[in-house]
């Protein structure tokens, strides 16, 4: 399971959650983006793909494939990160619930309004 952890006074972090036992869930794996915190996420089970969508950060692909364990954004997991022109940071990209649909990826930015992507990104 994916929780994004919406934290403002502190580094927000996606946690990756063993749920196979529903009694004794347990962390397994983060992801992190330094500066700002994870959003809504979509994922393509057929291919793998987590899109997140990150408040200030864009549109981030993670492959989600095989073991997840330890700290994703040191393991090479994640395609290029999508700003659509603006810089990341306060009152850049920032984008909300990303979307898989007839082969493309759909997000909102609060600026820019729809979005759509052809992945991987």
């Amino acid at each position: 399971m994916f929780v994004g952890e919406e934290d403002f006074q502190n580094i927000g972090v996606m946690h990756v959650v063993d749920v196979r036992d529903l009694t004794q869930p347990r962390e397994v794996a983060t992801f992190a983006v330094p500066g700002q915190t994870p959003h809504n996420f979509w994922l393509d089970e057929a291919n793998q793909v987590l899109y997140a969508a990150w408040y200030d950060q864009g549109l981030r692909a993670l492959d989600v494939s095989g073991r997840l364990l330890g700290r994703l954004e040191r393991q090479g997991r994640e395609y290029t990160p999508t700003f659509f022109d603006r810089p990341p940071g306060p009152g850049g990209a920032f984008t909300w619930a990303p979307q898989l649909h007839g082969g493309l990826v759909y997000a909102s930015d609060i600026s820019l309004g729809l979005l759509v992507v052809t992945p991987p990104l």
